[in-house]
């Protein structure tokens, strides 16, 4: 399914002390976002330790302007007349 996805799951050992793959690395088969493969360290507790190193960026701070009205300084006579 992954597959027909273009999805590539990066975990090929076990990650669970039952021996199964519990801990997944998925990313798009056409993204370089992984530097390395997945490393499997030592299991706290019942699963493995999974080391990845991704290749990303933090997008910069971007600003936003607004504008708004101050709601109490509008002349309610005046808008009523402009709307009729």
């Amino acid at each position: 399914m992954l597959e027909c996805m273009g999805l590539i799951q990066h975990i090929k050992v076990p990650t669970h002390k039952h021996e199964h793959v519990l801990d997944l690395v998925i990313t798009c088969q056409c993204d370089s976002i992984l530097l390395h493969e997945p490393k499997i360290g030592h299991f706290f507790l019942d699963h493995a330790v999974v080391h990845c190193s991704l290749n990303s960026v933090k997008p910069g701070a971007s600003l936003l302007s607004s504008t708004y009205r101050k709601l109490k300084t509008i002349d309610l006579g005046a808008l009523r007349g402009e709307l009729a």
